[in-house]
C-alpha cells in the first residue's frame, strides 16, 4: 500500500503541494463561511442558490414538457430512435455474451497488457498534483482581482478554462513521466494509432451495448431518490449549459466536454491509474477501484452509480484492447450524446 510518510519524506515537492492545497481550501471556505454569515447571518439550512437552481430547473422541465406534448410527431421519432437503438444495443449484449460462453475475445486483435513501472506511489502524486494546479489557478485569479480591483468576467466560461489548463497539466505530467521518468512508449499507456479505425468501431459498438445497461442503472437511480425525497441539484456541467447564452462560450464547453476532458481522463485513469491498481489487486480489483474512483471525482451523489458503470465499462475495454482509442471514442460519444440531449432540452424549456 502507499505509504504517506515514505512518499513525504522521499519527496519534499509533494509534501509541499499538499500542504498549500489543503491551506489553500480551508482559507477559502473559511473566507466564503464569513462572507455568508456576515451577509445573511447564520448559513440558512438549504442553500438559496441551489434552492433557485431547482426552482428553475422545475418550470423548464413543465414547459419541456409542454411542448413535446405539443409535437406529437417528434415524440414519435424520439421514441422510435430510442426503440431502435436500444434493441441494437440488446443484440449486441447477446452477441458480446455468447462469445464469452464460447470462450471466444471479445475483441480480436487487442494489444497485449504489458507490465508497467509505475505504482500508487505514481498516481498519489498525480492526484496531489492535479489538485494543487487547482489551488494555483484560483490563487492566482484571486490575486489578480483584488491586485486590479475588479472581477474577471465569465465566471462559468472561466471555470471551463481553469477546468482545461488542469486537467492538460496532469496529462502533461502523465505523458512526461512515461516517456522520460520510466522510458517507456506512449503504447504502454494505450496510446497507439495501431488499429486506429477498428479501435474507433469498437468504441462506438461499445457505447451501444452499453446503453441498456446504463439505461437500466439510470432508472434505478431515479427510483431510489423517489423513494427518500431526495432531488439532487443538476451536474455542474448541465447548470453551466443551461445558463449560457453565448454561443463562443457554448462552443468551449461542448470542446471541452466531448473532446478535450474524454481523451485527457482517458490518458489519466485508464493509460496511467488503472494499470497501478491493476498491477497492485489485479483485473477485478482494478477495475472496480478505477472506475470508483472516476466516479467520485464527478461530485454528484445521484449521477454516483451510472459513472461507475461508464467507468467500469471503460476499464473493461482497456483491459480487453489495450487501447486508449475505444475508451476515448466511447467516453467521447456518451458525453457528445449528454450534451445533445442538455441543448435538446434546453431548447424546447423555452415558452
Amino acid at each position: 500500500m502507499i505509504s504517506l510518510k515514505r512518499i513525504f519524506r522521499e519527496n519534499v515537492g509533494t509534501a509541499g503541494m499538499l500542504l498549500f492545497t489543503a491551506c489553500f481550501y480551508l482559507l477559502l471556505f473559511a473566507a466564503d463561511h464569513a462572507d455568508q454569515t456576515a451577509a445573511k447571518g447564520p448559513v440558512p439550512a438549504v442553500n438559496e442558490t441551489e434552492r433557485s437552481v431547482s426552482q428553475n430547473l422545475k418550470k423548464q422541465e413543465e414547459v419541456f414538457k409542454k411542448n413535446l406534448e405539443s409535437r406529437p410527431e417528434l415524440l414519435s421519432v424520439l421514441s422510435l430512435v430510442m426503440l431502435f437503438v436500444l434493441s441494437l444495443g440488446l443484440a449486441l449484449d447477446f452477441h458480446f455474451l455468447s462469445r464469452k460462453i464460447k470462450s471466444l475475445p471479445l475483441f480480436p486483435g487487442g494489444l497485449p497488457q504489458c507490465d508497467v513501472r509505475w505504482g500508487l506511489t505514481e498516481v498519489f502524486k498525480v492526484f496531489v498534483f492535479l489538485f494543487f494546479i487547482e489551488a494555483v489557478i484560483i490563487f492566482t485569479e484571486i490575486l489578480f482581482s483584488s491586485f486590479f480591483k475588479r472581477k474577471l468576467a465569465g465566471r462559468d466560461l472561466l471555470l471551463m478554462v481553469n477546468s482545461l489548463f488542469r486537467d492538460v497539466a496532469a496529462a502533461g505530467l502523465v505523458i512526461y513521466w512515461v516517456k522520460r521518468r520510466f522510458k517507456e512508449p506512449l503504447s504502454d499507456i494505450g496510446l497507439t494509432a495501431k488499429n486506429f479505425l477498428k479501435n474507433v468501431a469498437v468504441g462506438i459498438l461499445s457505447y451501444l451495448a452499453l446503453l441498456p445497461v446504463l439505461l437500466a442503472t439510470i432508472f434505478i437511480v431515479a427510483g431510489i431518490v423517489k423513494v427518500f425525497s431526495y432531488e439532487p441539484p443538476p451536474q455542474t456541467v448541465v447548470e453551466l449549459y443551461l445558463k449560457e447564452s453565448q454561443k463562443s462560450s457554448l462552443l468551449f464547453f461542448t470542446f471541452f466536454v466531448t473532446i478535450a476532458g474524454p481523451a485527457i481522463e482517458e490518458i489519466f485513469f485508464r493509460g496511467f491509474a488503472y494499470q497501478a491498481f491493476r498491477a497492485r489487486f489485479g483485473v477485478r480489483f482494478g477495475i472496480v477501484i478505477t472506475a470508483g474512483v472516476f466516479a467520485l471525482l464527478h461530485w454528484h451523489l445521484a449521477a454516483f452509480l451510472p459513472i461507475f458503470v461508464l467507468g467500469l465499462s471503460l476499464s473493461f475495454l482497456y483491459e480487453k484492447t489495450g487501447s486508449l482509442v475505444p475508451c476515448m471514442t466511447l467516453h467521447m460519444v456518451h458525453n457528445l450524446i449528454m450534451v445533445g440531449m442538455t441543448l435538446g432540452f434546453k431548447g424546447m424549456s423555452h415558452a
